[in-house]
């Protein structure tokens, strides 16, 4: 990705297809999508590929299930996975949620707060370190 700074910056076109893709009725009934790139993708398959390409970004699996470009939205294919909008998730009474950790970074970010919680060593904790690009 590139940062805001960057001559052709693309977080505001990715915004911007994000939102075209949103409000489209084609959108309809198809679950999370990530846009990104002019490409559509399932949330469920989307993976980070790289840390340096303005493509980070990819579903290896599945590819694309659509286009966003020019304003205009297509698709080409959808998720055959079972959806009931009513009832996305089934979580019952019982059911114990993994701990989260969120930790921030960004360009020379001081890892005090990852070798923290690595020390805790929580069994059940999964580590999200979201990247800040300045």
């Amino acid at each position: 990705m590139r940062p805001a700074t960057a001559i052709s910056a693309d977080g505001p076109k990715n915004l911007y297809d994000a939102i075209t893709v949103a409000i489209n009725p084609k959108t309809k009934g198809r679950g999370v999508l990530v846009s990104f790139n002019e490409g559509i993708y399932d949330a469920r398959e989307v993976m980070k590929m790289s840390t340096t390409k303005t493509n980070a970004f990819g579903s290896p699996n599945t590819g694309a299930v659509g286009q966003a470009y020019d304003g205009r939205v297509e698709y080409y294919s959808s998720s055959d996975r079972e959806r009931d909008p009513k009832k996305p998730i089934e979580l019952k009474a019982d059911t114990k949620l993994p701990r989260v950790d969120i930790v921030y970074m960004y360009a020379d970010a001081p890892a005090d707060m990852i070798d923290m919680l690595i020390a805790k060593k929580l069994p059940e904790s999964l580590l999200l370190v979201l990247e800040m690009v300045t």
